[in-house]
């Protein structure tokens, strides 16, 4: 009996312990902005770049899959399979994830794009809450995905007309881009914040691998592999968005 009521206080304390020592958690809120030389993105707002080319923006969205926060022993916590953030719908711009790891982080991870199995899921067989869903627009049979798609129209000549078609539909399992990004994280309890920044200039004009919208053949792309200029255009802006993103 002696023996019965040491381990009942004993399995007592174990569980008291346990307990005790359960992981804090917090929520964390996810933003994504765009930028366009360091003013907030408004579509349908005239921005010019460093070329003196102008902008107009009028439809932007995109997806960015596998999202998760790196410890500093390298385990990895996920906060996210999905999301499809449209400039048109101020709601895709903010997400909260709740439980998060009361602890440091000192990198972020995400994909730019869908995963190939993610891509292979066909709209008819998701649920109505999935990113993927018909209404989001950015499914194509052939093309399957659409990762980013973003449109609207230029002046490259200095007539205020805007009357050139900037149209640029990425997608393709081979453009998927996996992005990590360094950032020291400490998430407290109560409400934390991580925002993605886009600058949409750097997409076009990086010093590096320009897309220089003057030229027609790099205006558009439908990521057409049966063209090689047009596709050579989706491979640039593919690795140009994906090292266009900050972490704040």
């Amino acid at each position: 009996m002696k023996n019965l009521l040491s381990l009942a206080v004993m399995l007592t304390i174990f569980g008291i312990s346990a307990c005790s020592k359960k992981e804090k958690t917090a929520d964390l809120t996810l933003n994504f902005t765009a930028k366009f030389n360091n003013q907030n993105l408004v579509l349908k707002s005239e921005y010019i770049d460093s070329a003196s080319y102008k902008y107009k923006i009028e439809k932007f969205k995109y997806f960015l899959s596998n999202i998760a926060l790196v410890k500093d022993d390298n385990t990895e916590v996920k906060l996210t399979d999905l999301v499809c953030v449209d400039y048109e719908t101020p709601s895709t711009q903010t997400l909260v994830i709740k439980n998060i790891p009361v602890t440091h982080f000192k990198k972020v991870k995400f994909g730019v794009g869908l995963t190939a199995a993610q891509n292979n899921m066909l709209p008819d067989d998701v649920a109505d809450s999935d990113p993927r869903h018909l209404y989001s627009s950015m499914y194509w049979g052939w093309l399957k995905y659409i990762f980013v798609r973003m449109e609207g129209r230029s002046d490259v000549d200095g007539s205020d007309k805007f009357d050139n078609l900037l149209i640029y539909d990425v997608g393709s399992d081979e453009l998927y881009k996996t992005v990590e990004v360094l950032k020291s994280l400490n998430i407290a309890e109560g409400n934390n914040t991580l925002t993605f920044r886009l600058d949409i200039d750097k997409i076009f004009r990086n010093g590096i691998s320009d897309i220089d919208i003057s030229n027609y053949e790099e205006s558009y792309t439908h990521s057409d592999k049966t063209n090689s200029k047009n596709y050579d255009t989706a491979i640039k802006f593919a690795e140009n968005f994906s090292k266009a993103f900050t972490i704040e």
